[in-house]
């Protein structure tokens, strides 16, 4: 961690899922036409990708939570619900897009979900796919729980299926000029002008400067 310090927003832990302003922050420097999430869950960070992007494809492994947001979601012609895997759904998607992206990477496991049999964080995987995409220079990619990547952890979790923070920043080394920090518990990762984006964050949030390295 010491080479990705953790940025926080003042007072209490930061609400789970996708952080506003963070998100907030990166589209008004980039202006994506679409983002794209693992892990939809009750849709919660759905909806904020919504609302601050506009175009939003989901994709959720467990069916009962998929057709959850189905009803939930399914009705929004901005939001499109997608079933499967991450790194089985990602690609066809992918190749739907014309251009850049806002990615959000929230489909491992935790135990409020039901077990799976495959692995509980298909993260590297997931980045794999990406760094093979030819618009992902240009894109953000947001992971969530970075605290997850440091270990220890808890026994619910199998630990061969998680990486760490130092293979996760490999994986996620998409160009030469690819920078990334860790705020609010979040892995944020792009193009060198990244950095530009997050002039005025401290102002907003409260928190620390974040402190950018080229991976």
């Amino acid at each position: 961690m010491g080479e990705h310090p953790v940025v926080r927003t003042s007072g209490s832990e930061r609400p789970w899922g996708l952080p506003p302003t963070l998100a907030r922050t990166v589209q008004r420097y980039f202006r994506y036409r679409v983002a794209v999430e693992t892990g939809t869950y009750k849709g919660t960070s759905t909806r904020i990708l919504r609302e601050v992007v506009g175009r939003v494809y989901t994709i959720e492994a467990d069916f009962a939570l998929y057709e959850d947001a189905r009803r939930t979601l399914g009705n929004d012609p901005g939001i499109h619900v997608c079933l499967g895997s991450s790194p089985a759904v990602l690609p066809s998607i992918l190749n739907s897009l014309d251009s850049c992206a806002l990615f959000w990477l929230d489909a491992h496991w935790f135990p409020e979900v039901p077990s799976v049999a495959d692995s509980q964080c298909p993260l590297l995987e997931e980045l794999s796919i990406l760094a093979r995409w030819p618009f992902i220079g240009d894109s953000c990619v947001l992971i969530d729980d970075a605290r997850m990547f440091s270990g220890p952890l808890e026994e619910c979790y199998r630990a061969g299926d998680w990486p760490t923070l130092h293979d996760v920043i490999a994986a996620a080394r998409f160009t030469p000029s690819t920078v990334s920090a860790i705020i609010d518990d979040v892995i944020v990762v792009g193009p060198g002008t990244l950095t530009l984006a997050f002039g005025d964050y401290p102002e907003m949030t409260g928190a620390q400067s974040p402190v950018w390295k080229k991976t």
